[in-house]
């Protein structure tokens, strides 16, 4: 380990652009680099860090566990750095787990990370009509919508508030309805890509351990 520690530096040249204003960033590789035993995962913004972080309190043991009580931290960063972090797991062989939009194209996405597939684990939503995070979470709740609205929206007008204008409040307005979500007393149902980046099939969402997962970074 020490050894591939002293290559840190020369990687970490590729990060001088986007640690700007944010030197945590310098702590987060350093800590990655030498704490054992931790998983970590990449998600591209505060809303996405909010859903997962409550699909896995939603999931996993009693109501209030979060991720890091089992070792795993969610880290939000710019989409265009989640390649540098995944040179980063590389070089110093530590799996990762990416959670991103797919832009309107799952198959590019894929592609882009292919070469990192042996320590990498990709969550991206498969249907290309659902390019970002709102839409995927929308769609996912498509069945128990009255529920859903009445969680993330607050405005009067919710009676006349139908998918295509809860869409664009939840993108216009990424920090509300999430965090909405968030402290919310009642659960909404995630995207499978979303369900993925915790360990869990979507299609067996009730045949769980409740006593913790078995995460990907853990298997």
């Amino acid at each position: 380990m020490v050894a591939r520690l002293r290559e840190i530096p020369s990687l970490t040249q590729i990060f001088s652009c986007l640690a700007r204003g944010r030197p945590s960033i310098y702590f987060w590789v350093i800590t990655y680099a030498t704490v054992e035993g931790e998983a970590r995962e990449l998600v591209e913004g505060p809303a996405d860090e909010l859903i997962l972080q409550r699909a896995y309190i939603d999931n996993y043991g009693n109501y209030g566990k979060q991720p890091i009580e089992d070792g795993i931290d969610v880290v939000a960063v710019d989409s265009l750095a989640f390649q540098r972090y995944c040179e980063l797991a590389s070089l110093i062989s530590k799996p990762l787990t990416v959670v991103t939009d797919n832009d309107g194209n799952a198959v590019a996405v894929r592609k882009r990370y292919e070469k990192y597939t042996s320590l990498v684990t990709l969550c991206v939503e498969s249907d290309n009509t659902l390019n970002t995070l709102e839409p995927s979470v929308l769609a996912a709740n498509l069945d128990t919508f009255e529920s859903f609205k009445s969680i993330i929206y607050l405005g009067k007008d919710i009676e006349s508030r139908d998918p295509d204008s809860i869409k664009s409040f939840m993108i216009g307005n990424k920090t509300d309805w999430s965090m909405r979500v968030f402290t919310s007393e009642k659960k909404i149902n995630y995207p499978s890509y979303i369900l993925k980046a915790i360990g869990i099939d979507s299609e067996n969402v009730g045949d769980r351990d409740e006593s913790g997962p078995e995460h990907p970074h853990h298997r």
